[in-house]
């Protein structure tokens, strides 16, 4: 609720105004769309959950679980000598935290049906 400015390289703020309604919670919580495990771990501390693309096979789902916990036992490993994930501490702090997992069939609507 800082009405100071505020200079952004593409959205700058004059200043003077700010948000007119109570902060629900200080996170927007962020859903990640993709396919590919590369993308999943640059983002896994930054994301709370992982749309799987193109597909309503759950036998899918195990794999990504698997790789999310791997993942976060790593994590574990690095906090334990010092080191800690890009969120900051608590609830929302490093890999170790869980992140949900969504599929779904891709959907196509188009005019000749």
């Amino acid at each position: 609720r800082d009405p100071a400015p505020l200079p952004g390289e593409i959205f700058p703020l004059a200043g003077g105004d700010s948000l007119r309604w109570n902060i629900l919670r200080p996170d927007i919580p962020f859903l990640l769309g993709t396919w590919g495990e590369q993308t999943i771990r640059a983002c896994h501390d930054q994301i709370d959950a992982i749309k799987i693309g193109g597909s309503a096979n759950p036998d899918v789902i195990g794999h990504f679980c698997r790789m999310l916990e791997f993942d976060a036992e790593a994590q574990r490993g690095r906090e334990e000598e010092g080191e800690s994930g890009r969120r900051g501490e608590g609830e929302r702090g490093g890999l170790a935290r869980p992140v949900d997992i969504v599929i779904g069939a891709v959907s196509v609507v188009d005019e000749d049906g």
